[in-house]
């Protein structure tokens, strides 16, 4: 039954891909849409069955089976459905950066067992046609992505931005799999949709506004440390959109102010000490049981301890993981991921397209949350697997920019 179900829900996608003019709007041809609809399919069916090998271990699991107790809410008592997503008695509200019992640590793995226990109601309670109803979801973000880049660089080959929307290894298999990955990805191309509407309009509208506050709201909701790099990754953009002779200026001022606030951020409220969250996630995520577990230094709240673990954090968050590790051939496409980038990044330095203002800001952007979140990472988390993970989303959007106006046709000639 299962199996029929399946395909009839996968026919029933593919015809709404036809119907959507969001997504036929994307200047991809009907066919390579429900193509690239199955690839992220089939990947997340793949993704699934890998960690149903580890399901003890596996988050994509425990949440599934969590939706189910979920779902026998909803099914008898949808109020309280609903209010179990807002109030809980024992959820204290006070930190919004808190651990533990805090609604603000819990929240981001209950939106996505609320997501999925609705899901449980339309697919008889079966993982992998969750699945693809998340990945029809989450496809907006993909196809928002194309759209954005593709309205910022409208020289540009198509399949330059459609290989950075879908074929990125790392972010093609985490954001492909039933967890908070997709969702955030799919958030952030809405926000840069949204801003290359902008752009492209030159005025900013009260739905863009709200449309960006919204994603960004959702997003923190589900990963707080990234919201908070987009905000000045936001702010960036902006700036180097209306003031493009004065970039230089924009970009170290921004940066300086926001490395200014972390370190203080104490200062407004102890509650907001961004430095010391970082040190309580780091011990939680050390003190997990993984066999990829990186060497660490320790790290203070002080900013000359975080001076000293720069060079690591820039080893972990950039360079990790190595091809000779021998970590197993399941981080191997990861490690050749790495090389390819810096060979991508290097090549673009000396071989690259000038950028118009709109292409400027939005690569800024990209370049922005790419370094910050990557570095930050690096600081929080070293375990390797969770390392690639947690940087996948990310990717994209320094790549995108950067194909698109790299200098290709003079390293064909050569």
């Amino acid at each position: 039954m299962h199996y029929l179900l399946f395909l009839s829900y996968l026919i029933f996608f593919f015809w709404l891909i036809a119907k959507i003019n969001f997504i036929r709007n994307s200047g991809i041809p009907l066919k390579w849409l429900c193509i690239l609809f199955s690839l992220k399919v089939v990947v997340g069916i793949f993704y699934g069955y890998i960690y149903s090998k580890h399901i003890a271990d596996a988050d994509t699991w425990k949440m599934y089976f969590i939706s189910l107790r979920h779902t026998s809410v909803l099914t008898s008592n949808p109020v309280k459905f609903i209010t179990s997503w807002f109030y809980e008695p024992q959820y204290s509200y006070s930190e919004p950066f808190g651990s533990g019992k805090s609604y603000w640590n819990i929240i981001k793995d209950l939106m996505l067992i609320k997501i999925e226990a609705i899901f449980n109601v339309l697919s008889f309670r079966n993982y992998y046609i969750n699945v693809l109803f998340f990945n029809f979801i989450t496809f907006f973000g993909n196809i928002a992505f194309v759209k954005a880049y593709s309205l910022l660089f409208p020289h540009a080959k198509k399949g330059l931005v459609v290989f950075a929307a879908f074929f990125i290894p790392s972010t093609l298999f985490w954001t492909s799999g039933l967890h908070k990955d997709g969702l955030l990805f799919m958030l952030m191309s809405l926000v840069v949709y949204q801003l290359a509407l902008w752009m492209n309009a030159k005025k900013a509208t009260g739905k863009m506004i709200l449309n960006v506050a919204l994603c960004v709201f959702f997003i923190f909701l589900l990963r707080s440390y990234v919201a908070l790099s987009l905000i000045p990754a936001i702010l960036i953009a902006t700036l180097n959109h209306r003031f493009s002779n004065q970039a230089i200026k924009i970009n170290v001022t921004v940066l300086v102010v926001c490395a200014t606030g972390f370190f203080l951020s104490s200062y407004i409220s102890p509650v907001l000490d961004l430095p010391e969250w970082v040190i309580k996630r780091r011990i939680e995520f050390n003190s997990l049981n993984a066999t990829t577990l990186l060497p660490y230094h320790q790290l203070e709240n002080s900013f000359q301890s975080y001076l000293y673990n720069l060079p690591q954090a820039v080893d972990h968050g950039f360079l990790r993981p190595y091809i000779w590790e021998g970590l197993g051939v399941f981080y191997i496409p990861f490690a050749l991921e790495i090389i390819a980038l810096l060979a991508l990044t290097i090549y673009y330095l000396f071989n690259h397209l000038p950028l118009d203002r709109s292409q400027r800001a939005i690569f800024c952007f990209g370049l922005f949350i790419f370094l910050a979140n990557w570095l930050f990472l690096g600081y929080m988390v070293h375990i390797v697997g969770a390392v690639i993970r947690y940087k996948s989303i990310f990717l994209p959007f320094f790549v995108a920019p950067v194909l698109l106006s790299a200098k290709f046709r003079s390293l064909i000639k050569n």
